[in-house]
């Protein structure tokens, strides 16, 4: 008789293994718990009710699949816990109000998640010619299957999908449009885990990508245009035979709602803190033990890696703490100073607040990104970013890139601080000045303080309380006159150039 819990292990030491196929992602499995689940169907990660992690897997289910299918499995949920996919995703769903559209987006966000995964992690395996790994490519899920590009976030997949649906006549908000519901197709790595119900058994037997109906996509690289006989009628809201399709190349997956059920919104809270935290730790010590080993960390992943494991130097709660009670005090004021005529009249309403009832916090941050500042430079404003979006809630982030003249502009919030995607990107290699992000900050900047064809918001920015200046320090520093009449934080790389025009300086080493 075959142990399976044998077969697992085994798996898991080849991942371990520095002459295994990675040494990486088996550390990351083998600091979650294990728990073996007759029935499930499929091998996954998830949470627990308290926040941790745990692997679930189906014994007859494992043993099922040929060796090199069972890897496969073993990165694809690595790179889940990795790229912290389960927190993001439970973020996502309880930012809805209605529990019925945070039900029909949870199998498309199931999806986008699938994408991001398969293309960074398992695409270098089927890419590979050893264990036949390319034979499996085709019951996985990928970018290229709508024609969407590589390397983006579970979030960016999420909204192509959401658009791409919306044009075959399906919204979630439709209160006539069905639940994505998902075949079990035998042999695909699962989302994020299963939902412990026994799958069908028919369902069981069909291969994704084998499908016969006329009416469904398969084949490599699928180009994901529904035949004419599957387009949905308007106003009906029948799900796309193509997204069908993708839904049948992955198994059924955690309804996270079901994990959190019967509790409070500050439980879930704690459990998502816990999970971030635990998730973190997991990756780090696999990280510390695959060097210890002399193993290596594959290049696509190291990259995620040193973004998710970073922590920011500058205390950001407590430099920020006086400036925004600061702030919204004087929001306050002003407030308060113009009451709302149309309320003056009115039985049992104060006219207060008036004009100004939006006490967000606004914040101007300025990247250079001149060619002085070299990657590790830009990568440690990047984590100083998100560390604050991360550590205060109500703060509206415009954030510049800009060398001698504003190469790029996007409005960022505390929502986006673990979005990698709109934060990592770089614009501009060229000499540094620092007048027109100055200019920027009193809404005095023209035309010839952009280049050419700088992505733009549709909003203007401003008025900001508070300025940020990511620098080396390495340029001139302007005259007084383009001081902002807000708080200026010259923030300073490891080695940056003070000078002694910079009122307050903080660095970004220890």
């Amino acid at each position: 008789m075959t142990d399976v819990g044998a077969e697992l292990g085994k798996c898991l030491q080849w991942a371990c293994s520095p002459r295994g196929g990675n040494n990486f992602y088996g550390r990351v499995l083998n600091g979650c718990g294990r728990r073996a689940t007759p029935g499930l169907g499929t091998c996954g990660v998830t949470l627990d009710k308290e926040g941790r992690y745990v692997m679930l897997w189906d014994p007859d289910w494992f043993l099922a699949q040929d060796e090199s299918f069972r890897l496969l499995v073993i990165v694809h949920e690595a790179a889940h816990l990795i790229l912290r996919h389960i927190e993001r995703g439970i973020v996502i769903r309880r930012s809805l109000m209605d529990d019925q559209v945070s039900v029909k987006l949870a199998e498309v966000l199931n999806v986008a998640m699938d994408m991001a995964v398969n293309d960074l992690a398992v695409r270098p395996m089927v890419d590979a010619t050893q264990l036949k790994f390319k034979e499996h490519r085709n019951k996985l899920v990928w970018p290229e299957d709508r024609k969407y590009p590589p390397g983006l976030t579970a979030e960016d997949y999420l909204v192509l999908l959401l658009e791409d649906l919306k044009d075959h006549g399906w919204t979630p908000q439709d209160k006539e449009s069905e639940i994505p519901q998902q075949s079990s197709a035998a042999g695909n790595p699962s989302g994020e885990g299963g939902d412990g119900e026994q799958q069908d058994q028919q369902g069981q037997q069909g291969q994704a990508g084998e499908d016969k109906d006329e009416n469904k996509e398969g084949g490599e690289g699928g180009e994901g245009q529904p035949s004419p006989g599957n387009q949905p009628k308007e106003g009906e809201g029948k799900l796309p035979g193509w997204f069908q399709h993708l839904l049948n190349k992955k198994h059924m997956s955690i309804d996270w709602g079901k994990i959190f059920e019967n509790m409070t919104d500050s439980e879930i809270q704690r459990a998502v803190d816990r999970a971030r935290r635990e998730a973190r730790k997991i990756a780090n010590q696999a990280a510390q033990q695959t060097k210890k080993s002399r193993g290596t960390i594959p290049g696509n992943i190291q990259s995620v890696m040193d973004d998710l494991l970073a922590e920011p130097f500058i205390p950001w709660q407590e430099v920020l703490r006086g400036q925004l009670r600061s702030a919204v005090s004087q929001k306050l004021d002003t407030s308060t100073a113009y009451p709302s005529v149309a309320l003056l009249h009115s039985d049992g309403y104060e006219p207060y607040p008036g004009y100004q009832n939006n006490f967000t916090f606004n914040i101007l941050a300025a990247f250079d990104t001149s060619g002085s500042m070299s990657n590790d430079d830009f990568r440690d404003c990047c984590v100083e970013l998100r560390g604050l979006l991360t550590k205060e809630d109500g703060v509206s982030v415009r954030l510049l890139h800009f060398d001698y003249n504003i190469q790029h502009e996007v409005e960022l919030t505390s929502d986006d601080s673990k979005d990698l995607q709109r934060t990592q990107t770089r614009y501009g290699h060229g000499g540094t000045a620092f007048d027109s992000p100055l200019r920027y900050a009193v809404q005095a900047d023209e035309e010839a303080d952009w280049v050419a064809d700088a992505e733009r918001e549709d909003r203007p920015g401003g008025p900001f309380d508070l300025m940020l200046m990511f620098t080396d320090g390495y340029a001139p520093i302007p005259l007084p006159e383009l001081d902002p009449k807000i708080p200026l934080f010259w923030v300073l790389t490891a080695g940056g150039q003070s000078d002694d025009r910079m009122k307050t300086i903080l660095y970004m080493e220890d």
